[in-house]
């Protein structure tokens, strides 16, 4: 499951998001950036719910006029071992961010503003910021990449209700989606707040699995959270 071993290696390892270089291939980039925020903003094609709960489409659709703050811990366990590490995602429109922790003393963050894309990084207290083009990438955060393969091809997912439950203080609306053919996501479940930001998501397939949970949540984010925390190089 090369989705999951890939965010792992990115997280914990910054050089090889960035670093002290230009970012690589697998560094998060517009399509990242676009795809995160897509996962609070899938329209109204998104497979449906059984009837015993919320429509996931209604749920998913609250999520484009919502302003947010979200803190997320997540695991990767694959061949053994488990990761851990730790994002937050910033989101008022049109703007986001996403931070992510690389180890100690060592942050990457992708900003996705109105003049474009910057991912940031800081290491042993230098940091700078390069405007990031349109592309590759997405495979660095597998819940984005999943909440994008769910708005844009519904026929390939099959969605139902299996509960609420309490996260970071919001009351959760929780589905189980699964690929109705071959999905690299395997099972998954996942958990959005009434205005449709996601606080839950796990995957499980081929042996590895992904976790990521919210563990603090604010709705309150400042246009000063989008700017740069560094030059641009």
């Amino acid at each position: 499951m090369r989705i999951l071993i890939g965010v792992a290696a990115c997280a914990l390892a910054l050089a090889a998001c960035g670093g002290a270089a230009a970012p690589s291939a697998q560094a998060p980039t517009t399509t990242a950036a676009v795809a995160a925020a897509t996962a609070t903003q899938a329209g109204s094609t998104a497979a449906a719910a059984t009837a015993s709960g919320p429509n996931i489409n209604d749920v998913l659709k609250a999520g484009k006029n919502s302003t947010y703050k979200a803190t997320y811990t997540w695991s990767i366990t694959a061949g053994g071992q488990t990761q851990t590490s730790e994002q937050t995602w910033f989101y008022k429109a049109p703007n986001s961010r996403f931070d992510f922790s690389a180890g100690p003393g060592a942050t990457f963050s992708v900003f996705s503003l109105a003049d474009g894309t910057y991912v940031c990084t800081n290491a042993g207290g230098q940091g700078f910021c390069q405007k990031s083009p349109a592309g590759t990438a997405l495979q660095s955060n597998p819940a984005a990449d999943f909440g994008l393969q769910l708005q844009n091809n519904p026929d390939q997912f099959n969605s139902s209700f299996t509960g609420t439950k309490s996260i970071a203080g919001q009351q959760a609306q929780c589905y189980a989606v699964k690929g109705v053919a071959s999905s690299t996501f395997g099972d998954v479940n996942s958990c959005y707040s009434s205005t449709g930001v996601p606080l839950l998501t796990t995957m499980s397939a081929q042996g590895s699995t992904f976790a990521m949970e919210a563990t603090s949540f604010s709705a309150t984010v400042a246009d000063s959270d989008f700017t740069l925390p560094a030059a641009v190089r």
